[in-house]
């Protein structure tokens, strides 16, 4: 069985991150991860950072990081709206750690309000795939 291709984009505000048609995509929503072919059901859901994965081919796919945003699928196109999206070899390593060790700090901290915990998790998130889609890069 021959899979259709899906048109995928994907804007950050500064961008369009990419736009082609793919064979799939995959991203994390707030319950998981979501994988999307041609002919899913219509879907608005909001992402956290994590993984992009873009299947171009059968055996060909490409990895990168992106940060909260949204998601709108159609049958035959997906949009994916985000704050911020980087390929690997874009991501800054040092700055993603300094990222990382603020967030847990700030986690660490006993005098904190629920807004404050979600960011520093969100943050926290967003570093530690940073680093993990960068090291995918060195690590092949």
């Amino acid at each position: 069985m021959v899979l259709k291709n899906i048109k995928l984009r994907v804007l950050t505000p500064e961008k369009t991150f990419f736009s082609g048609d793919v064979a799939g995509v995959t991203v994390k929503g707030w319950e998981g991860y979501l994988g999307i072919l041609y002919d899913h059901s219509p879907l608005v859901t909001p992402l956290v950072p994590g993984v992009l994965t873009i299947r171009t081919g059968e055996d060909e796919s490409r990895k990168a990081s992106v940060a909260q945003g949204l998601m709108e699928v159609m049958p035959e196109e997906v949009t994916i709206l985000v704050d911020a999206a980087e390929w690997p070899g874009e991501i800054d390593v040092d700055r993603a750690q300094r990222a990382r060790e603020r967030a847990e700090e700030r986690l660490g901290q006993q005098d904190r309000d629920d807004i404050d915990v979600l960011r520093a998790r969100l943050s926290l998130q967003r570093a530690l795939t940073r680093i993990r889609v960068a090291n995918t890069l060195r690590n092949g």
